[in-house]
């Protein structure tokens, strides 16, 4: 059986950077899944950013 090699490119909107996420879920009180729809992307990809941009800041 042949294979299929597939490039998945995680791309994101030019806004959607893991510190604008930290401060709309926690700031604002959006919660992932609103980001995601308003970005175009789905609410655990906010969640992986939010988390990236927590660890950066300790």
């Amino acid at each position: 059986m042949p294979t299929v090699t597939v490039s998945i490119e995680q791309t994101r909107p030019r806004g959607a950077t893991p510190a604008e996420a930290l401060r709309l879920h926690d700031d604002v009180g959006l919660s992932y899944r609103a980001i995601g729809a308003m970005w175009g992307i789905t609410g655990s990809r906010v969640h992986q950013l939010a988390k990236k941009a927590r660890n950066s800041n300790q």
